[in-house]
């Protein structure tokens, strides 16, 4: 049995942030949150922040409560203050990373284009370059 949620409707409840595990994922995204001080009631999270990487259960968040439910606005950094465990970044027409002259594209179609004043491949095991047609120089 799930303990209930908690009735935001409460005004004292209404706009409150805490900082959250996320007990049920559904597409990296979570579905709900309980706090890690207070009541630890569980709350239907209804929106995420821009930006989010992945969810998964038991990542730590703050999360804003609402009449609605809970906002997830930020993921935390783990207990040990390493980074989170991945990072998706999703755009519907091309991403660029870019830092002085050096430049990733991604775009669309599936092309992926990396251009730089020297561009450095190193793998400790076997690297493998496949393509209809590899052209070099």
């Amino acid at each position: 049995m799930h303990p209930a949620v908690i009735d935001s409707h409460q005004p004292e409840y209404r706009h409150q942030a805490c900082i959250a595990r996320v007990v049920d994922v559904s597409e990296g995204r979570a579905r709900r949150v309980r706090c890690e001080y207070g009541n630890q009631t569980l709350w239907p999270v209804v929106a995420h922040a821009q930006m989010l990487p992945e969810l998964q259960i038991d990542d730590r968040v703050l999360v804003v409560m609402t009449a609605d439910g809970a906002v997830v606005t930020q993921v935390l950094l783990d207990d040990d203050g390493g980074p989170a465990r991945r990072l998706t970044l999703q755009a519907a027409h091309g991403l660029v990373i870019r830092c002085g002259g050096s430049r990733i594209e991604l775009s669309a179609d599936g092309g992926i284009r990396v251009s730089g004043d020297m561009i450095h491949q190193q793998a400790d095991g076997r690297m493998v370059l496949r393509g209809g047609r590899v052209e070099l120089n």
